[in-house]
């Protein structure tokens, strides 16, 4: 079994111990622990930082294939849980108030479940999981806590990236979409969270600008940092009045359906049959939006003589 314990560090060497090390000898010799050290200049991390640190621990996990990751719940401790957890596809249980490890029965934790009034017992054997535990739970009162940071076996550090090209690309991918509203757009292609990485997104920018259509984005996108927030369609975003709306990888949660309810032509295209997007659309596709989205274009011309344009 492997098991990577994800902390986050500054400068100076100063990190939450929190009872971390009484969890590391919780395990058997026999369980291989790798430190991940995040390191970061001034002890926070920026929206782009985060987004480019998220990326090194994907390709991190998808490279070591650890069968549980455990942090903390301090400083960026639950946001790098859940984009983490989004993009491997491990399971995530945040609020840990225990974890319990046995030969046989392999790793379970206890959680506080019905708003604290119960504790709840959950297996995670032979389930890849990503573990935040609550500080105050594991908490090494002994040590106060904060403390020098420790010389750590099987250390891997990983540097905050700094500040490069990141926002550069960000102010490129959605230059040109805000001379109209999104609300207001008569054609608009959503992207949802099978747009993992920036060059997938331009991919789609470039064909949205060509057909002249808005360019929206359902929440998991927006949290990644690859789309602005003023494109976010759904509950909490922008609700489309759209005359037609291309949905490319949504999976088509409650909130997002809200989003496009009121659209008069709604196409999804997602590789799940079984995906809640069908049953607010009306046409569908099952098929790799990325294999799709190059025919968009054909698409739209055949089902609505829309003319494609150029791009200039």
């Amino acid at each position: 079994m492997k098991v990577v314990i994800l902390e986050e560090r500054g400068t100076a060497e100063e990190y939450f111990d929190g009872g971390m090390n009484n969890v590391v000898s919780s395990f058997p010799d026999s369980v291989q622990v790798v430190h991940w050290i995040i390191k970061y200049q001034n002890y926070s991390a920026k929206p782009d930082q985060m987004i480019r640190t998220v990326e090194r621990l994907n390709e991190m996990t998808v490279e070591y294939q650890p069968d549980y990751i455990i942090m903390m719940n301090v400083k960026n401790g639950c946001e790098y849980a859940g984009r983490l957890a989004g993009r491997t596809g491990y399971l995530c249980y945040a609020n840990v108030e225990k974890i319990c490890y046995e030969r046989r029965k392999g790793l379970s934790v206890k959680i506080p479940v019905y708003n604290g009034n119960v504790a709840a017992t959950i297996s995670c054997q032979g389930k890849r999981t990503i573990l935040v535990l609550n500080p105050a739970a594991f908490s090494d009162k002994k040590s106060g806590g904060w403390k020098q940071g420790a010389a750590l076996k099987n250390t891997v550090e990983i540097q905050v990236p700094a500040d490069s090209d990141f926002k550069t690309f960000y102010m490129e991918q959605t230059a040109g979409h805000n001379e109209e509203q999104l609300k207001d757009a008569d054609w608009v292609i959503v992207l949802g969270h099978g747009f993992r990485n920036k060059e997938e997104v331009m991919e789609a920018e470039k064909i949205t600008k060509q057909m002249r259509m808005k360019l929206g984005a359902s929440r998991p996108v927006v949290i990644d940092g690859l789309v602005e927030e003023s494109h976010l369609v759904g509950m909490s975003g922008n609700i489309l009045k759209a005359k037609g709306c291309i949905v490319l990888g949504a999976s088509g949660a409650s909130a997002f359906l809200e989003g496009i309810k009121y659209c008069k032509n709604v196409i999804a295209v997602n590789h799940d049959e079984q995906a809640a997007i069908f049953k607010g659309s009306n046409y569908g596709m099952v098929a790799d939006c990325h294999r799709v989205i190059s025919e968009v274009e054909n698409i739209m011309e055949e089902q609505y003589g829309f003319e494609q344009v150029s791009e200039r």
